[in-house]
């Protein structure tokens, strides 16, 4: 495919010369039912038979007290590099200093084990021997630090030569349970205190606290950094439990700080306050606040607070945003539609306000707005060459069919496509997915798919699209472009070529974590946030005949990382969702759900769509996270699922109503918007704790 930036006659000699055939597909509407646990289809990616092999040996070696063998099939199931070689260092032409070499892709990859319980919730397998060397007496430990400590020193040293803080969380992601180990996790804790990151340096920290070699060796230092990094990422309820559990180990303990020693906090005195004394606040950037709004529903957690306010009948200014009066004209009657069938109006469109500026989808761009003025300053993409923006100016033609075609675009992206109405920002650059084409339209549509030698898809103007674009947009030069990642050859990362994002990304300490599915698999892909270059990935669901350009409900509900207590979330719509820990590049927990769609057949172009009134299915799948909970809703569910943050079981769950979205989660509760109320549900348990029904029963919710 050619670059985005090419004429459209370059397009049509593409199309013209690979085209071979047209299919004419009927898309038809489906009505879900309701899909019992055992019918719930597997998406997770098995592990490779040799690592449930060598983990099952590990198990019975155990059993058995044969610590030697069971260290060695445990460190074979962390060092496992697949079909690629050991990694070697090699030396730097500059100095002759060896280096370690990246981590292959093979070589990252985690991988899920079956739940021994049949509650849907599936475990790393990496983390399950971690899990295994961490529980063993320690003179196995002494064992296994015998047969991979010196794999561990030499990549550790290599490491600190190179200041590389990426062969630091190697020896840490292979070698955890060596000397070498728990020095790497110590020295990445304090890396990470010093760039301001206490969450993400707590959660190093509370590794090496939870397990007790590491412990023994480290503490009391141990837990008093803990403490000062939970306390720093807010929570304080964390760090006094750490205080109290190291006042009751040693009451009498001093610490030297400043070249002062400093006896630990007295029973009558506050501990939190106690640290806060000996622990200068200054050392650590306060990441907790915010000013703006950056990213969707404000925060990682998707679940901002901010301050209140009257509704205002009165705008302060208004600005266009349709291409034309014709448009505009159309978008009204949509909306005179929608609510003669009362349905509620939830844009999918969602502003950010980010240093004055206000950052907004329209039909075709993203636009920037002056907060104060109205004023519009700049506008992306600023040439006409997408597919999407050809296939639109087509549409302005007044016959009869262009003018339906072009109603259902404009209700498609004003009102259905979470994807592309969600934006991202760190403050310094705004990222926004671009040529994202259409889903299917739904019943009594024809689409056409265009075939290239060999069975593969050619993106035509205005239909799916099996690839979309990724980019960053610099702030500071009014939208400048930075980087541009995917579409067929994947542009500033050959790694993206074929990708399509399913959702804005979301920023993270320099870094971006996007979902993206490629080669028929969902992958967390993590970019560097200047260059947009793939810092690494991990594998989480593989789709099989689900792909996304076939997927009608899947390509409009998106999906976007949520995060918070040192855990990513990453929802799939597609009947999981997955956590990782992106401290070890691990994954966490993996959880499946009914589904109440009904199966397609194996047909690869069986079209699956789903009604799009608000009022059948939540419309909003982002994953909530608050009191260590995980509230799902996913759109091709009808739940709402609450989940523990840190081992994914399921806690509750209660059957959808009349709900549409999770407006909040605030006091234990979890606050549920639906057509006609408000509810209430109890975060301990799932219970209504209070409804509120709308005044006039003519009344719906509109907007967020």
């Amino acid at each position: 495919m050619a670059s985005p930036k090419n004429t459209l006659k370059q397009r049509n000699d593409f199309f013209s010369k690979t085209l071979v055939f047209l299919l004419f597909l009927s898309a038809f509407s489906t009505s879900g039912t309701a899909f019992s646990q055992d019918n719930v289809t597997n998406v997770f990616l098995p592990a490779p038979r040799i690592l449930k092999q060598q983990l099952g040996r590990a198990k019975r070696a155990i059993d058995e007290e044969n610590y030697s063998d069971a260290v060695t099939f445990l460190g074979q199931i962390l060092t496992h590099s697949g079909e690629i070689g050991p990694i070697e260092a090699v030396e730097d032409p500059n100095n002759g200093a060896p280096v370690p070499q990246e981590e292959s892709e093979a070589e990252s990859q985690d991988f899920f084990i079956e739940p021994d319980e049949e509650d849907g919730t599936f475990r790393s397998i990496k983390v399950e021997a971690n899990r295994l060397l961490g529980q063993l007496p320690d003179d196995a430990l002494k064992l296994y630090d015998l047969q991979y400590g010196a794999d561990a020193r030499a990549l550790l040293r290599t490491s600190l030569e190179n200041n590389d803080l990426a062969g630091l969380t190697q020896v840490t992601r292979k070698y955890f349970h060596t000397a070498s180990g728990y020095e790497a996790a110590m020295l990445l804790g304090r890396s990470e205190m010093a760039r301001g990151r206490p969450l993400t340096a707590a959660l190093g920290f509370r590794r090496l606290y939870q397990t007790p070699a590491a412990r023994k060796r480290f503490d009391p230092e141990l837990s008093l950094l803990l403490a000062v990094c939970w306390d720093h990422a807010r929570l304080q309820v964390e760090a006094r439990e750490v205080l109290m559990d190291l006042k009751a180990k040693y009451p009498d303990t001093q610490f030297t700080i400043g070249n002062q020693p400093i006896s630990i906090f007295r029973a009558d005195e506050n501990p939190i306050e106690w640290l806060r004394n000996v622990a200068s606040r200054s050392g650590i950037a306060d990441t907790s606040g915010f000013t703006q709004w950056v990213m969707f529903r404000g925060t990682p957690t998707r679940n901002a607070a901010s301050k209140g306010g009257i509704p205002l009948q009165a705008s302060r200014w208004r600005i266009r945003t349709a291409v034309d009066s014709i448009d505009e004209q159309r978008i009204r009657e949509l909306m005179s539609s929608s609510r003669e069938q009362s349905n509620p109006e939830l844009p999918s469109l969602h502003p950010l306000i980010v240093n004055d500026i206000v950052l907004t989808r329209t039909p075709e761009r993203l636009i920037a707005v002056n907060f104060k003025t109205g004023k519009r300053v700049w506008e992306f993409p600023w040439f006409n060459t997408s597919d999407e923006e050809e296939l639109l100016q087509s549409q302005l033609e007044v016959t009869e069919g262009a003018s339906h075609q072009r109603q259902n675009e404009l209700k498609q992206r004003l009102w259905q496509d979470n994807p592309y109405g969600q934006l991202a920002s760190d403050e310094k650059s705004v990222y926004v997915l671009w040529e994202m084409g259409f889903a299917d339209f739904g019943a009594n549509n024809t689409r056409r798919l265009m075939m290239a030698p060999g069975g593969a898809q050619v993106n035509i103007p205005g239909g799916p699209r099996s690839t979309n674009y990724l980019s960053g947009l610099d702030l500071e030069t009014e939208g400048s472009l930075k980087w541009i990642v995917g579409g067929a050859s994947g542009e500033d990362e050959p790694r993206l070529a074929g990708a399509f994002f399913l959702g804005a990304p979301l920023p993270l300490f320099g870094q971006l974590y996007v979902l993206a599915e490629l080669n028929g698999e969902i992958r967390l892909c993590v970019l560097d946030a200047d260059s947009g270059h793939q810092v690494w990935s991990q594998q989480l669901a593989h789709m099989d005949n689900q792909r996304i350009v076939f997927d009608r409900l899947r390509r409009l509900a998106g999906a976007t990382p949520s995060f918070g207590d040192g855990v990513l979330i990453c929802p799939t719509s597609a009947g999981a969702v997955v956590a990782v820990d992106i401290a070890n590049r691990s994954l966490l927990w993996g959880f499946q759900y009914n589904t109440n769609r009904k199966s397609t057949n194996n047909f690869p172009f069986n079209p699956n769509t789903s009604s799009s009134k608000p009022t059948t299915r939540w419309q909003d799948s982002s994953v909530t996270i608050a009191d260590s909970k995980v509230l799902l809703t996913p759109v091709e569910g009808n739940d709402i699922l609450c989940l523990d943050l840190v081992t994914g079981k399921l806690l509750w769950k209660r059957k959808r109503d009349t709900d549409m979205y999770i407006a909040t989660a605030h006091e234990k509760l979890a606050v549920s918007v639906a057509t006609k109320k408000v509810v209430a549900y109890k975060l301990a348990d799932g219970e209504p704790a209070w409804e509120s029904p709308l005044d006039d029963g003519n009344e719906m919710p509109s907007g967020r």
